[in-house]
């Protein structure tokens, strides 16, 4: 059940096991029948298929709840609520947005002798294409907006936490002020310039929070929002982890001036020890 191996020269995944269930029941003399050989290997599509379903499912939310709430499993530092920090976020969702890169449709669902039939692994194979298709611009979003936080805090004295620059995760015990709270919550003007299924899973969220995030994403709503799939795409043309000064300069300076002026003006008003440091920043990328 080990998912996303793609086809080679020996055939898809579900083939090579075929083969290996053969050549061991032969080598050990077991006296299986063909038939017992491939209806074992189809239970193990069946299995295999059920451990991804989430892939093929019709609710985009729900299968980015999955996705997103896998993070603190590969990213330790997540699992601590209030301490991470705005590089070990940004890792994560670099990681995560790599995955996304590389994944495809055909590596996700096995099919083997008929199993599942060929409409259904066409329905699979269809929906996992549209939910990739969301996947990857949402993380994208995602990565862009963490990425930014860490190119004011690269310029502005180094990582540190993020509730320095987002402030503090929302709680029945604690309120602060929260970089989101005054961003403008606006509609594009021109929806076809981005995916408004993405847009909307930013804006209004997924369907559970998790311990490390909560589940609207308003920065990078507002980013992609404003930027749409080609200034998104534009943005992200350009080295992003790990970020030194020079690659801080270069993301800030790609951004246009009013978009960075509205996250920059918000971010100060949170990190009020880098307040100065972030207004000589913006000053100096609007002066190249």
């Amino acid at each position: 059940t080990i998912p996303f191996r793609a086809d080679n020269e020996e055939g898809t995944c579900s083939e090579r096991l075929y083969k290996k269930v053969t050549a061991t029941n032969e080598t050990l003399s077991l006296n299986l029948s063909d038939e017992f050989c491939i209806e074992a290997v189809q239970r193990a599509v069946r299995l295999s298929n059920r451990d991804v379903g989430n892939f093929s499912s019709q609710d985009r939310v729900w299968f980015l709840d999955n996705t997103w709430s896998l993070l603190p499993e590969t990213n330790e530092k997540l699992r601590h609520q209030f301490l991470y920090t705005v590089k070990e976020f940004q890792f994560a969702v670099f990681k995560m947005s790599g995955f996304f890169g590389f994944v495809k449709p055909d590596v996700v669902f096995c099919q083997f002798k008929s199993v599942p039939n060929d409409e259904e692994f066409d329905t699979k194979i269809q929906q996992c294409t549209r939910n990739l298709q969301v996947g990857k611009k949402y993380i994208e979003a995602k990565l862009l907006s963490s990425s930014i936080l860490m190119a004011f805090a690269e310029l502005t004295g180094g990582d540190a936490p993020m509730s320095l620059f987002m402030g503090d995760l929302p709680s029945r015990q604690h309120a602060s002020i929260r970089l989101v709270d005054s961003l403008p919550q606006e509609i594009p003007s021109d929806e076809s310039l981005l995916d408004m299924d993405v847009y909307n899973i930013l804006a209004h969220g997924r369907a559970q929070e998790t311990s490390f995030d909560i589940k609207q994403s308003p920065l990078a709503a507002f980013l992609y929002g404003r930027l749409g799939d080609k200034g998104l795409a534009h943005a992200l043309d350009r080295k992003v982890y790990p970020m030194g000064h020079d690659e801080a300069m270069d993301l800030l300076q790609a951004m246009p001036k009013d978009t960075l002026q509205v996250v920059a003006d918000n971010m100060a008003k949170v990190a009020v020890s880098r307040r100065l440091k972030v207004k000589n920043i913006l000053e100096k990328v609007f002066s190249n």
